[in-house]
């Protein structure tokens, strides 16, 4: 499943807890179920933002965020696909190239090499 980094807060009142707070920003997925169900979580919170049950009649195959972070789409093995759009206040913005940038060398200690630098991420150097 594809993920979307956005610096938004969560509208439902919870808590960031304290890891997430050490870096600004919360990481928010799509995460596919077998049974037929697609979830979406945010890094800060201990349980998922929604969970769209019997989206599809077949289990889900793959979902991807649009470029703008506000819309998710899922395809199923039963040909059908689902186009799902999210509030902003919900989910926040994307990050920008730059921000992302600065969020990856902030967790994890460098950031990905740019599409320039014909990056693969199959390269185990990257990962």
């Amino acid at each position: 499943s594809n993920g979307s980094a956005s610096n938004g807060s969560a509208s439902n009142g919870s808590a960031s807890n304290e890891s997430a707070s050490k870096i600004a920003g919360r990481g928010v997925c799509a995460v596919a179920a077998l049974d037929c169900s697609v979830s979406v979580w945010a890094t800060d919170l201990p349980r998922p933002l929604g969970r769209l049950k019997n989206l599809f009649s077949e289990p889900t195959l793959d979902v991807s965020w649009a470029g703008d972070g506000a819309f998710l789409m899922a395809c199923s093995s039963d040909g059908h696909v689902a186009y799902v759009s999210f509030d902003r206040a919900l989910i926040g913005r994307p990050f920008s190239p730059r921000e992302h940038g600065e969020w990856m060398r902030r967790a994890f200690g460098h950031r990905l090499p740019s599409d320039a630098e014909h990056a693969l991420l199959e390269r185990p150097a990257l990962l």
